[in-house]
Order: structure tokens, then sequence, then C-alpha cells
């Protein structure tokens, strides 16, 4: 089942506008690739410790208007660029930044760089982050995820997940709507410090948060945490509509159970009833995992 994103409406995008448009957003790609590259031996050189090019990466995390370049794709690849240094500096840098940034996509970057960077100093702003919303909104203009060098994933796998026009589903979530990939990187960012403070406000946003996302990433951070008071709140989701929450469920629920028999009892429980094959088969597999565990210790 996919997630359906509420999406206010607004003016369409056109196909002849789209076209009209083209010419315009090709341009800004040629340019921003070309700006790119240089940041690009920029970053293999901060790698090294070279002061200037820290320097040069961090400026581009604050660069808004620069001629025929798209100000976004630049804020995005140092954002990528600086989750390889690993320093007090760049993490500050990176903390300042994210504040001040108004686009979605750039702040899901650096958030995404500072949980690389492990900081014991950024578990207050994955905690503000965690509960950040903003209402989607369509957005029509051409800097998209295709003509955003260095972003990963694809307008097409976003389409399939959000209800609308074709405008609609290739630009939200990477415009002025996407804020539960704010909150996905922020519950992620908690779990790679493994600081206990974080299990009741992820508990608490893992029953309240509308993304499937959001819920899934919650579970798997308070996994790593390793809080036995999670287990309780992660056994009620074996019986959860979302398909990938119950796989999150099945897969973290022996690592978080301090007595296996009941874990071992709600894993046998819930394969009996489940009927979706992909969960039949981590649910199969947690508790193959714990008999041979018994069988280890018995012996």
């Amino acid at each position: 089942m996919r997630e359906a994103i509420p999406v206010d409406t607004g003016p369409r995008l056109t196909v002849r506008r789209w076209f009209q448009l083209l010419p315009r957003a090709m341009y800004e790609y040629i340019k921003t690739k070309g700006y790119i590259m240089k940041l690009w031996f920029s970053k293999y050189s901060a790698q090294t410790g070279d002061e200037h090019a820290i320097e040069t990466l961090c400026d581009a995390l604050k660069v808004e208007i620069y001629l025929g370049v798209n100000p976004v794709a630049v804020r995005v690849y140092a954002a990528e660029a600086l989750s390889r240094i690993h320093t007090k500096r760049v993490t500050h840098a990176l903390i300042e930044a994210l504040d001040q940034e108004p686009k979605l996509i750039v702040k899901e970057i650096i958030l995404d760089s500072l949980v690389k960077h492990k900081d014991p100093e950024t578990f207050d702003i994955f905690l503000k982050y965690l509960s950040f919303y903003k209402k989607p909104q369509r957005v029509n203009f051409m800097a998209h995820p295709l003509f955003v060098p260095g972003r990963r994933e694809t307008a097409a796998k976003e389409g399939d997940e959000i209800k609308g026009s074709f405008s609609t589903r290739i630009m939200v979530g990477w415009g002025e709507g996407g804020s539960r990939y704010i909150r996905k990187s922020a519950a992620r960012g908690l779990g790679a410090l493994g600081d206990a403070r974080a299990v009741e406000p992820l508990i608490k946003r893992l029953n309240e948060d509308p993304s499937v996302y959001v819920r899934r990433e919650c579970v798997y951070a308070l996994q790593k945490i390793g809080d036995v008071r999670a287990f309780p709140y992660i056994a009620e989701l074996l019986d959860d509509n979302a398909v990938s929450i119950r796989r999150a469920a099945a897969r973290t629920l022996p690592s978080l159970a301090t007595n296996s028999e009941e874990a071992l009892k709600l894993l046998k429980r819930r394969l009996q009833v489940e009927q979706n094959n992909a969960v039949i088969k981590d649910l199969q597999k947690s508790i193959n995992r714990i008999e041979k565990f018994h069988e280890n210790d018995q012996k």
C-alpha cells in the first residue's frame, strides 16, 4: 500500500509551458554542471585536509544567486561533499546552513551529512527536526531532481507514491513539500548517535507520524539505540496496515527483546495470519534467528 500525500491545488504546468521552459532549464543544467565540476575537485582536495578546499565547499552552502547556475543544485552537492569531512568546523558549518536553508531538498541532504558525522552536538538538531512539518504544495518550476546534479533518486520513483498531476508527482517532495524526508533523516540521525534520550521522542513519532517512511525509520533508529523500552511498541507494529512497517518490526523485534520466548511467541502468532510473502520471509528469518540462539545456548 503506497503512501498518498495530500497536495495543495494550484496552476498546472502545461506541456506547452514545459517546452517553453526546457531550453532555459537545459542551459541552467549545463552551467550548473560546470560549477559543480569545480566543487568536485574541491571535494577530493578537502578530504586530504586542504583548508582552502574545505572553505570553498562551506561557502557553496550559502550560494543564493549565481549567474546561469541553479543555486539549489550547488548547495545540494556541497552538502553531500561535506558528509565525507568529519571535523568540528564542517559540522558547525552544516548546522549553521541547516537553519538558514529555505529549500527542503537541501535541508534533507544537510541532515543526511550530519548523520554521517555522528557528532554528539547534533542531538538537539535531530530532535528539533524530528517533528518538522510543512504542508506539501505543487511546485511549478524546472529545478526538479532531473535537473539537479548530485541527486541520487529520480523523480520517477517519487511519482509512483504521490497522487496528482504529472507535474505534481515529479516536483512535490523536492520543492516546498516533502517534509517527511526531513523527519526521516532526523530519525536516522538519532539512531546513529545511539543516545537513549531519543527513545521517548522516537516512540512518540512512531505513533503519531502520518508518513510510513518516517515511522519505519523510527523503528530502525530504536533498534540501533537498543533500549528495551521500545519492545512493546515495536511488537504492536506486527499488526500494522503498512507492509514496510510490519517488515521492519519483524526484523528488529529479536534484538530488542529481553525475553526471547515472548518475542518468538509474537512472531509465530503473526506468521500464522500473515499473507504478504516479503513479511513472511522476514518473520521466518527472525524466528530462525531466535531458535538458533536457543540451540547454541543449550549446547
